[in-house]
């Protein structure tokens, strides 16, 4: 496309309330007449054209002058768009636990936990709470440490770690929010580092998979918040996040359902 002298195109969003972001996406591709891509992870999002619809439903335009169309479109499908209320900043909290007696491996198995997680834990809390990089997991996984004090030394020279800092023989939590379910955040710090401590090993391989749900609720529960004691946290974590607690896949749900329907079907009642 030639752009007349001068003239620049210039990238807008357009956040909005669907509820089903596929619906949305068949809408758009229809109007526009352009296939839909999906593009995977990390993003989630669908591509139409010079559109993107991202994994919460938030429309992307990379031209600006296709504002009032897909606005039209939108209006069409009974699609509104959501104001953004202003944000305000959130101090950060600090969660001290004592590293007590975990080893160097099970410091290092909370550094691989927070690596594997943080993505999903970002998410649930709506900010970047923890940060390792991959370098870090794997300088990790090449060295040997006598004690946990060398582990904890190398960790802090190597960097690569943010959200969390070995200090004064305790395990620092930084990035958490400072609010009023500040508890909960306590909660899961004080569970990641006692099943660190217990684990031999932990894969340090990132968990980003489209139902965060699923995935979230499923580890929760394995670091000891199952059962009705671990509900409120598992409540709180998963309110904001994508997906289907009790299944991993769409097609799962549907499998599901189909089954049900045969089951009604074939239901035979006495007179």
């Amino acid at each position: 496309m030639v752009l007349p002298k001068g003239k620049e195109i210039s990238r807008m969003e357009i956040i909005t309330n669907a509820e089903n972001r596929k619906e949305l996406i068949k809408a758009l591709a229809g109007h526009f007449g352009q296939r839909s891509e999906y593009l995977g992870p990390p993003s989630f999002a669908y591509r139409i054209g010079s559109i993107t619809v991202d994994r919460d439903a938030k429309v992307i335009l990379e031209d600006d002058s296709m504002e009032d169309e897909v606005r039209r479109v939108l209006f069409q499908n009974d699609v509104a768009e959501e104001t953004q209320e202003p944000q305000t900043e959130e101090t950060e909290a600090e969660i001290k636990i004592p590293i007590g007696d975990m080893t160097p491996q099970g410091i290092i198995n909370l550094i691989n936990m927070m690596h594997s997680k943080q993505y999903l834990i970002n998410r649930a809390s709506g900010r970047e709470c923890i940060s390792i990089t991959d370098t870090l997991t794997d300088a990790l996984a090449e060295r040997a440490f006598e004690n946990t004090e060398e582990a904890v030394r190398f960790i802090t020279g190597q960097g690569g770690c943010r959200g969390v800092t070995f200090k004064d023989g305790n395990i620092d939590f930084t990035g958490f929010p400072h609010t009023d379910s500040m508890m909960e955040y306590c909660r899961l710090a004080s569970a990641m580092v006692k099943k660190a401590s217990e684990q031999k090993r932990v894969n340090p391989k990132q968990t980003i998979e489209e139902n965060e749900k699923y995935y979230m609720r499923a580890w929760l529960v394995s670091i000891g918040f199952g059962g009705s004691e671990g509900k409120e946290t598992r409540s709180f974590f998963l309110k904001g996040l994508k997906g289907h607690t009790a299944f991993r896949t769409p097609e799962d749900a549907e499998k599901w359902k189909a089954n049900r329907r045969a089951e009604r079907g074939t239901t035979v009642c006495s007179e």
